[in-house]
C-alpha cells in the first residue's frame, strides 16, 4: 500500500475515533489522552512517504478540524537507541511491525520529522528525551501535565 492510501486510511480511522470516542468524551468534560494522532501521519506518510504537505494538511483539516491536541509530547531518542530497544523487544514477541522493521536512516528521518513538527508548533509540542529510565521520563511527563493544565496528579 502506498503512502497516500495509508494517509487516507489513517485519517478515516481518525475521523471515526474522533466521532465515536474523543468528541463525546470532550463534550462530557473528560481529559483525553491519545497515543499518536495527526502528527504521526505528518511524519510517516508526509515526510517519509513523501505525501505533499498540502495534501496531509488538507486531510488533517477535514478530519481533525478544531479538535486539536492542547499538548503533544514527543519522546525523543536517537535512531541507534530506538533500534536497540526494538531489537530487545524482538526477543519478547514474534516479528516486528512494518514501521519498526526499517533501517537506521529511516528512523533518523522519522526522528527529524517529529523534531520538525515540534519546531513548527512549539505552543503545543514538547520534546522530552527518552534516554533516561522510564520512571524519570514518566515523572517529567507528569510534572509537565501538572504545570500545563493545573492538575495535581497522584504521586507514584
Amino acid at each position: 500500500m502506498g503512502a497516500f492510501a495509508e494517509a487516507t486510511l489513517f485519517n478515516a480511522a481518525r475521523a471515526d475515533h474522533l466521532r465515536v470516542t474523543i468528541k463525546p468524551a470532550l463534550a462530557h468534560g473528560a481529559t483525553v489522552i491519545c497515543d499518536r494522532f495527526a502528527d504521526s501521519t505528518r511524519a510517516y506518510q508526509g515526510e517519509l512517504g513523501e505525501v505533499n504537505d498540502d495534501v496531509v494538511g488538507a486531510l488533517e483539516a477535514a478530519v481533525v478540524g478544531d479538535t486539536r491536541p492542547d499538548l503533544t509530547i514527543i519522546l525523543d531518542l536517537p535512531a541507534e537507541i530506538i533500534l536497540e530497544r526494538v531489537g530487545s523487544r524482538q526477543g519478547k514477541r514474534e516479528g516486528s511491525d512494518k514501521f519498526e522493521a526499517n533501517a537506521i536512516a529511516h528512523h533518523s528521518r522519522l526522528r527529524q520529522a517529529y523534531l520538525d513538527i515540534a519546531a513548527r508548533w512549539p505552543e503545543r509540542c514538547v520534546v522530552i528525551s527518552a534516554r533516561q529510565p522510564i520512571e524519570q521520563v514518566a515523572r517529567r511527563i507528569l510534572r509537565l501535565v501538572e504545570r500545563r493544565f493545573g492538575y495535581k496528579l497522584p504521586a507514584r
